[in-house]
Formats: structure tokens, C-alpha cells, sequence
């Protein structure tokens, strides 16, 4: 059976795939960092916008490491 990736994620799910808190997905979000809908009372993060955030911290990543010695 192949099962689809979900096209949205909850706060919790994020964390656990991140390895960090869901306060620090909340701080993510609340910065703007990382983009989430609200869809009546609960908030999701669109798969796009998880993708986008791992790029661009992928890119700060690689411009921190060629600034090294």
C-alpha cells in the first residue's frame, strides 16, 4: 500500500520530524519564520512551507560553514 505524505502538519508532527519542542515550532511561527494556516481553532503547517523553511536555514547552514576558518 503507498500511503501520500501529508500536504499539512500539526505543530506536534513538526517537532517530532525537526527533533526540537513544539514551543520552538510555536517561536518559529510566531517569528514568521515558518508559515502555518489556521483552519477554524487548529493551525497547520503546509508541507511547501516546512520545504521552504529547511532551504532557506539549509542555505544559512552552508554560508556559516564557508565563513569558518
Amino acid at each position: 500500500m503507498i500511503t501520500q505524505p501529508l500536504a499539512a502538519y500539526t505543530d506536534g508532527q513538526v517537532a517530532a520530524a525537526l527533533h526540537v519542542s513544539k514551543r520552538t515550532v510555536y517561536r518559529l511561527r510566531k517569528s514568521g519564520a515558518l508559515r502555518a494556516v489556521r483552519i477554524g481553532r487548529a493551525v497547520r503547517i503546509p508541507a511547501d512551507a516546512l520545504s521552504e523553511f529547511l532551504e532557506r536555514a539549509g542555505r544559512k547552514s552552508k554560508a556559516a560553514a564557508e565563513l569558518q576558518p
